[in-house]
C-alpha cells in the first residue's frame, strides 16, 4: 500500500504502482528535493512499514502533519526497539508504504 497523507489530515492511497516507488514518483507526490525514511523502516506484528518525509520540509517551512505524526508516534510506541515517540514532529506531506510497496 502507498498512502499519501497531506498536513490538513486528507489521505489518499495511490494504487498504480506496483512494487517499489520510484524516487521520481516519492520526489513528486512529496513536492520536495530530498527524503528520509526515519527509523529506515519498522516491522511491527509481522508487518513492515516505512514513513518516507520531506527531509528539509521544516527548514523550507512546510506546515506540521499532525495526522501522520500521530501514526509515526503509534509506530515508535508499538517498535520493539523501544523508539521513544513525541521526539520529532512530521511536515509536509508524508508517504506511508507498505507491503508489496516498500523501498528495498
Amino acid at each position: 500500500m502507498i498512502m499519501l497523507i497531506r498536513p490538513d489530515g486528507t489521505k489518499r492511497i495511490i494504487g498504480d504502482v506496483a512494487g517499489s516507488p520510484t524516487l521520481k514518483q516519492l520526489y513528486e507526490w512529496l513536492e520536495c528535493r530530498t527524503i528520509e525514511v526515519p527509523g529506515g523502516g519498522f516491522t511491527l506484528y509481522g508487518r513492515e512499514i516505512q514513513f518516507v518525509v520531506d527531509e528539509d520540509g521544516k527548514l523550507t517551512g512546510k506546515p506540521f502533519n499532525p495526522k501522520a505524526t500521530e501514526q509515526y508516534d503509534q509506530v515508535l510506541a508499538d517498535d520493539p526497539r523501544g523508539l521513544i515517540p513525541g521526539r520529532d514532529e512530521l511536515v509536509g506531506k508524508v508517504i506511508i508504504l507498505t507491503e508489496p510497496n516498500l523501498l528495498t
